[in-house]
């Protein structure tokens, strides 16, 4: 355990969590728990990927004929009217969806009131993927552990001791509005509930399998006493709609807890051991629990294992949320204690869902990306052509700011989801896969019918002005709004963030239809329509322009910055390739943090990406700071606030993004690391083109590093520190350089 601690494999909790999300998660992508930990009153709340509200939509009938009118009267400057005119007038356009909800607490009274305990410890082995809570009360060494396991798609909660006869407890189940059928079956407690909304059937069920003692089972309460241990097994099933198989509780009980947990370890591990970051420095830090770690950094201490620990933990949420067969790890993963979840727990794609799996590749844990691939194509593809064609009379597939599991793709909840380029960035995330991988078949099956479609929809959903330049609208920012005519605007044309996303998703398009030998009139249209995509503008105070005019923001400090896409995560500004854009995009992220922002936790791990980019160390060291001391629980969960994990999975990716960079060839080794990062190491961070590097430094300079090729073949060129290195690899070949 000492080992692993050192290495930032074990996050050290200590104390009972008081709220959830202090809590212990565990998941397998469709399954999730939180362990609370207390010593007499243990809890366990759990959920399944399905148990979702509301269902299938038809899409606004009005739409089309609104958005006409809207795009009239922003094409004549009036732009606040149509601000007002659409939020009088189209009420009935916008959608809502129902709210992912939790499946239930499992409540456990064990030792009753206030017990004396002693050596107490709360920890989650994020390699093993096991969460625990070990304990002393008079005399008695007692044990709880819960796994979530891919392999055998079950939840299981089990507690020792290391006196015969110690285990007793009086167990209930509860939700908030519970609405479930209950009924008992030897060992097994089943119920069967619906959603608020929708009526979607949901089934758990619970296995208690004591070894010894007295069991005894009914609606209202199970009871043991006397027991050497007991494992309980939870499953759950969204009737109709999950998509694993779900196990039988009799048979996973005959194989035993021991094997059970053995086959879930060795997979789980088999992923979390593929990569590795290693910051060296003040070990004394590590033997105090994250709580007080995390107070450490408040107070002005310096703790560099947190990072460590922050990536390790990024890495563990992935796989607990995001597995193949499973779908995509929505706003808060897979775990949510409500049934009327903040924002839904939804899929919010004008950042959040993209930023969700922003790690994956670089961390070498690829194939956690591949539901959020099958959710675009068997989720949104359909319905979003649907959509493309009743709201907009436009060819292809479109996505706004928010979607559900039931193919939502029309506009949500206000004009702020007036945005239709969700599905757009979503291909982002595509392409980054296929220049990872390399994998042609992925590129022609999976990546490429969503990419085309994508396209389709935004040559037709741009029109060409008197200038000739092709322009997007009614469209906003994402989430912002500027002042016009001393009122509060939020639609125009063509803000900067359109531009920079419809120029980066016909680039990539061009370049796959290249490598798959295709030559389709479609990107023919992407040639002859780049040219015409509005330029990247530069204000007057030297900033980077958020929207076509320099108009005034309501709010200098947004939480968004969505005109620094082309920063990150997009490519079309670079240090080196746009000087000029490059600094305006600074000045920009400068201006928006002088005016207080990156508030969220979200918003910070962005910023904290940017200044990666930027290649500033000192202002990424400063970020991730903030992201630990200002949206950071005690369990490391990222807080919106409330709780929302894409806060985790982009600070995850910037940290891989401080130690490692490539693109095109190049790959940059402590591009942006913090002063006080002097020694560490890396160990299998994946680069662009098919490759692997591991890298030492020692005083902030690389002593050695490691190239592979998994699938790729040619020339890197290597920056590292001030030095340059060509390196040229074939398929399966590695380089090690030693400076």
């Amino acid at each position: 355990m000492e080992k692993k601690m050192l290495d930032g494999k074990i996050l050290y909790l200590a104390n009972e969590a008081n709220n959830w999300e202090d809590c212990s998660p565990v998941g397998c992508g469709n399954l999730a728990a939180m362990l609370y930990g207390h010593i007499g009153h243990e809890r366990v709340q759990f959920n399944e990927e399905f148990i979702w509200a509301g269902g299938p939509q038809e899409n606004p009938k009005r739409l089309r004929e609104c958005m006409d009118h809207l795009l009239e009267m922003i094409k004549r400057g009036e732009m606040s009217e149509a601000n007002d005119w659409a939020e009088e007038n189209m009420k009935d356009c916008f959608m809502e969806i129902g709210s992912y909800e939790t499946a239930g607490d499992l409540c456990f009274d064990i030792h009753g009131d206030d017990p004396k305990f002693e050596d107490y410890r709360r920890e989650i082995d994020l390699t093993d993927g096991v969460a625990y809570v070990t304990y002393k009360l008079d005399g008695v060494n007692y044990r709880r552990e819960l796994i979530a396991s891919y392999p055998d798609n079950v939840i299981a909660f089990r507690m020792t001791a290391d006196k015969p006869g110690s285990i007793s407890f009086k167990a209930h189940f509860e939700r908030d509005r519970d609405n479930f059928e209950r009924s008992v079956c030897e060992n097994i407690y089943t119920l069967v509930g619906e959603t608020q909304t929708g009526g979607h059937v949901f089934e758990v069920k619970l296995g208690f399998y004591p070894e010894g003692g007295c069991l005894g089972m009914s609606k209202e309460e199970i009871v043991l006493e006397g027991a050497d241990a007991c494992t309980v097994y939870i499953t759950i099933e969204t009737k109709g709609s999950s998509r694993r198989r779900t196990p039988d509780i009799a048979k996973l009980a005959a194989r035993g807890y021991e094997d059970i947990k053995r086959v879930s370890v060795a997979d789980h591990a088999a992923l979390m051991n593929r990569s590795d970051i290693t910051i060296l420095g003040d070990d004394d830090a590590k033997q105090y629990p994250t709580s007080e770690r995390l107070e450490r950094l408040r107070e002005g201490k310096n703790d560099n294992g947190m990072a460590t620990l922050y990536f390790n933990f990024g890495k563990y949420l992935m796989l607990g949320s995001s597995r193949p067969g499973t779908l995509p790890g929505n706003l808060q993963g897979k775990w949510c204690t409500h049934v009327y979840a903040p924002w839904n727990s939804d899929y919010h794609t004008n950042i959040n869902l993209q930023m969700n799996y922003w790690p994956v590749e670089t961390a070498n844990i690829s194939e956690c990306a591949l539901p959020l691939f099958d959710y675009m194509d068997n989720f949104l593809l359909e319905p979003g052509k649907k959509t493309a064609e009743e709201c907009y009379h436009c060819r292809g597939t479109v996505v706004h700011h928010v979607s559900d599991v039931y193919g939502m793709t029309a506009p949500v909840a206000c004009i702020l989801g007036l945005w239709p380029l969700g599905g757009a960035w979503l291909c982002f995330n595509m392409w980054e896969h296929y220049l990872f991988t390399l994998d042609k078949d992925y590129l022609k099956n999976i990546a490429y019918p969503y990419i085309h479609e994508s396209v389709r929809f935004c040559l037709d959903y741009m029109f060409e002005d008197e200038n000739g330049m092709l322009l997007t609208g009614p469209s906003n920012s994402p989430e912002n709004c500027y002042i016009y005519n001393g009122k509060s605007a939020r639609l125009c044309l063509s803000p900067t963030m359109d531009t920079e996303v419809i120029s980066g998703l016909l680039e990539f398009y061009i370049e796959a239809e290249q490598i798959l030998g295709l030559d389709s009139e479609l990107a023919a249209e992407a040639k002859a329509a780049l040219p015409k995509l509005p330029p990247l503008k530069i204000g007057s105070d030297g900033r980077l322009m958020e929207w076509m005019e320099e108009y005034e923001e309501e709010e200098p400090g947004h939480r968004h910055i969505s005109h620094a896409f082309a920063l990150y995560p997009g490519w079309g500004i670079t240090y080196d390739k746009t000087p000029e854009l490059f600094a305006a995009v600074k000045k920009s992220i400068e201006a928006r943090l002088a005016c207080g922002g990156a508030h969220t936790g979200w918003s910070a791990a962005w910023v904290l990406n940017f200044y990666a980019h930027i290649l500033d160390g000192k202002g990424a060291g400063e970020m991730l700071n903030k992201l630990f001391t200002k949206s950071t629980n005690t369990n490391l969960l990222d807080e919106h606030p409330p709780f929302q994990i894409d806060g985790n999975f982009g600070g995850t990716a910037a940290i891989a993004e401080m130690v490692l960079q490539s693109r095109d060839g190049i790959v940059r080794l402590l591009p942006a690391i913090p002063e006080n990062w002097k020694n560490g190491s890396f160990r299998g961070l994946c680069v662009r083109g098919g490759y692997e590097a591991d890298a030492e430094w020692t005083d902030g300079k690389i002593v050695s590093f490691t190239i592979r090729s998994t699938v790729g073949s040619g020339k890197l060129h290597v920056f590292a520190g001030n030095k340059e290195y060509d390196i040229e690899l074939a398929k399966g070949e590695s380089a090690t350089v030693n400076i």
